[in-house]
């Protein structure tokens, strides 16, 4: 979903993806360990800004990339710290040169 940067909804502020926001629509779990492995596979390598992870209402992990044009694929491992039981996350690419993120 692209939307505005700084926002920390699923949705971007995007009405036709709303649902995404619903925590009660029974969303699948995943069981993670403490420190996982997110990877993501990029079909537009925009220059890049910052990644940025949400979870238990609060930023846990940002990678800056300071502007640089990413692979097609981008792999972070995030500490999700003293955070345990089920959580959101929410995770957030910056994109350098635009106003939006993904």
């Amino acid at each position: 979903v692209e939307g505005p940067k700084g926002l920390t909804s699923c949705s971007g502020g995007n009405a036709a993806f709303a649902e995404l926001n619903n925590d009660n629509k029974g969303w699948r779990v995943t069981p993670v360990s403490r420190t996982t492995s997110f990877n993501w596979r990029l079909t537009a390598r925009h220059a890049t800004s910052t990644w940025q992870y949400y979870a238990g209402g609060r930023k846990i992990a940002e990678f800056n990339d300071g502007g640089a044009r990413p692979g097609e694929t981008v792999t972070h491992q995030v500490n999700f710290g003293t955070l345990t039981g089920k959580q959101k996350v929410l995770a957030v690419w910056n994109i350098a040169d635009t106003a939006n993120a993904f």
